[in-house]
């Protein structure tokens, strides 16, 4: 806001000529017979009154409405901190210059601004976030620069009549835009994907161009793939009941392993006691077979001893028993 009768009128000034420097105008080009290189904008003069070249104001000539300063061969800076402090500014225009840089988030506080032609510039990196938030704009354009991330979305600015943003870098899909209101629309040669917008058959397939990831109508007669499903969220509640019940669940699997260790204890000396008493039993079976024999022969055996030794009469049989008479005679 520019007025000349009160204190403020100094800093708006200032703020203009500073934005004006940025923009680095060429030295030897006059216009208007302005011989400064700046055309008219300086400190001792007042932008409305003295007409700086581009400048219109209201019809009270206390406030700047617009800046127009189209093909004037610009190579600086588009300094928006200090251009908005004219905060009742409603158009911007710097179409076919040589600028470059960012767009700074301050251009939020040209609250006002219903035009921003910034096309045919070398402007680079993402466009402001605040951008949706100029709730007046009727025409934005951006065309032929350098832009890259995904385009504002505008859809809530329900005053957006003219939308340029052809021959950038754009990425992301195209934003639902309401185009019954619109005028002009182009997004052609970026890296746009994914479905064209519904644009009630106003525009037409030289609008989206050159993106070769899009699909549908106006550009293809073939539908789109269907997007892939969603990620499962995941519930924060849940995650967070897991993590304050986690101390519970651990001590749940400690009695797990000590039971399951317990088992294995039991089992590993369940067959120790079994193998123990299989030896015993072998030991004892032998002790009880040699004290059989010993009884056969030492104790009421004769008559079968005679027997044997009638019927047989071997001597070897004879030497063998007296071998085994004499094993046994160790025991008793």
């Amino acid at each position: 806001m520019v007025i000349m009768t009160n204190s403020e009128e100094d800093n708006v000034r200032k703020a203009l000529v500073t934005f004006m420097d940025k923009l680095e105008p060429p030295r030897n080009y006059i216009i208007n017979n302005h011989t400064d290189f700046k055309w008219g904008w300086n400190l001792t003069t007042d932008p409305c009154i003295h007409n700086w070249h581009g400048v219109t104001c209201y019809t009270s000539n206390r406030y700047v409405k617009s800046i127009v300063l189209d093909e004037l061969n610009f190579t600086g800076v588009l300094d928006a901190t200090s251009l908005c402090i004219a905060n009742n500014l409603q158009i911007l225009s710097l179409r076919n210059n040589n600028l470059h840089g960012f767009i700074s988030e301050d251009i939020r506080n040209c609250k006002f601004l219903t035009h921003l032609i910034l096309s045919g510039n070398k402007f680079s990196g993402n466009l402001p976030i605040s951008i949706p938030q100029l709730h007046n704009m009727k025409r934005f354009h951006v065309s032929g620069n350098h832009f890259i991330g995904e385009l504002p979305n505008m859809v809530n600015v329900t005053s957006l009549i003219s939308f340029l943003a052809q021959n950038n870098n754009f990425i992301g899909q195209i934003p639902d835009f309401d185009f019954s209101n619109f005028e002009a629309f182009n997004v052609s040669n970026n890296n746009l994907r994914g479905p064209v917008p519904d644009t009630r058959g106003r525009f037409h397939a030289d609008s989206f161009y050159g993106n070769p990831n899009l699909c549908g109508k106006p550009i293809s007669n073939s539908s789109c793939p269907p997007p892939p499903p969603p990620p499962h969220p995941v519930d924060k509640k849940d995650e967070k009941s897991f993590l304050d019940n986690l101390p519970i669940y651990s001590g749940y699997i400690v009695l797990v392993l000590i039971f399951l260790f317990f088992l294995i204890f039991k089992l590993i000396r369940k067959f120790m006691t079994k193998d123990k008493e299989k030896a015993l039993d072998h030991g004892e079976k032998k002790d009880m077979e040699l004290d059989m024999s010993c009884a056969g022969v030492g104790g009421g055996g004769g008559e079968k001893l005679s027997e044997i030794l009638n019927s047989n009469g071997s001597k070897s049989w004879l030497n063998g028993l007296g071998m085994k008479s004499e094993s046994c005679s160790s025991f008793n």
